[in-house]
């Protein structure tokens, strides 16, 4: 497996943990909890949803045995 961004290999075996279940729901923070960011970093959602969602979702969609996507 190729991930360059350690937020998608995190988020890869989060989603692994729950490929049976089909959709998992998790709240921002539970999120930015599991991945290890401060409250400080990324205030504001544009940004975390650039810099760490869609980087996430580009490597692991071209890069491993899942396709993921989000919703806000």
């Amino acid at each position: 497996m190729k991930l360059n961004s350690s937020y998608a290999v995190r988020i890869y075996e989060l989603l692994k943990q729950y490929q049976n279940i089909d959709k998992r729901v998790m709240s921002l923070e539970d999120l930015r909890d599991y991945l290890g960011i401060n409250i400080e970093e990324y205030k504001r959602f544009t940004n975390f949803e650039i810099r760490i969602l869609k980087v996430a979702k580009k490597e692991i969609n071209e890069s491993t045995d899942i396709i993921i996507d989000y919703e806000k």
